[in-house]
């Protein structure tokens, strides 16, 4: 399922209602070096754009949530294989932009093939401690989105480094309850996706139809 801008409504009402009660505050929170399996920082080269192969996300595509596919830069398989050499992103990983602008986050989906881009950063979540939805959106939450501008504090374009990274503190909420909200984001995205297509259905009929009216 391709993107769709993001950090939908439904979601982030959810979130709030879940995760931002006052339960929450008795959460421990833990760095994302101890709850990360993996931080692979991008390869520090510009990969030019080849028109046709793997999807290489830049952080203009690194939505609220998900990826943005508009706009999106490919490259061989060299190229893909050359930029996944630290690590290769995979279904529930997550990739976070580091600048322009800092801080947004996507979830790579099933099927998603993709390598990074400058100025991101691959997270791979331990998934006995932190699902990976609700990591993103916890990330996404006004708290850490202010922690990182703190961050970024004196200069000119809000910019993470993977040190500051690695000691982001996130809430880390009962698993069960994490998982009710990963499965509160497939379902929304799957009616989403569903309401699309009926739309695109809609529309070709439309143009058909309009098509053999003035043939």
């Amino acid at each position: 399922m391709r993107c769709r801008r993001s950090y939908r409504r439904p979601h982030k009402s959810r979130f709030v209602e879940m995760f931002e009660s006052a339960s929450s505050k008795t959460w421990e929170s833990k760095p994302v070096e101890e709850i990360c399996e993996l931080i692979a920082d991008c390869p520090h080269t510009t990969a030019q754009d080849e028109g046709v192969g793997y999807p290489l996300v830049r952080t203009p595509n690194i939505g609220k949530g998900r990826l943005i596919y508009d706009k999106m830069h490919r490259v061989s398989e060299k190229v893909y294989n050359l930029r996944n050499k630290r690590a290769v992103p995979r279904e529930r990983d997550l990739i976070l932009a580091r600048e322009a602008p800092a801080g947004n986050i996507a979830v790579i989906q099933k099927e998603e093939k993709v390598c990074l881009g400058q100025r991101t950063v691959l997270l791979r979540p331990r998934l006995a401690v932190i699902d990976s939805e609700y990591m993103a959106y916890r990330i996404l939450s006004e708290k850490v989105q202010r922690a990182i501008l703190d961050y970024s504090s004196g200069s000119t374009v809000a910019h993470l480094n993977v040190r500051e990274i690695r000691k982001l503190k996130l809430p880390i909420p009962p698993l069960a309850l994490q998982r009710e909200f990963a499965a509160f984001v497939a379902k929304v995205d799957k009616l989403a996706f569903a309401v699309r297509k009926s739309l695109e259905s809609a529309e070709k009929l439309y143009r058909q139809q309009l098509s053999e009216a003035f043939a």
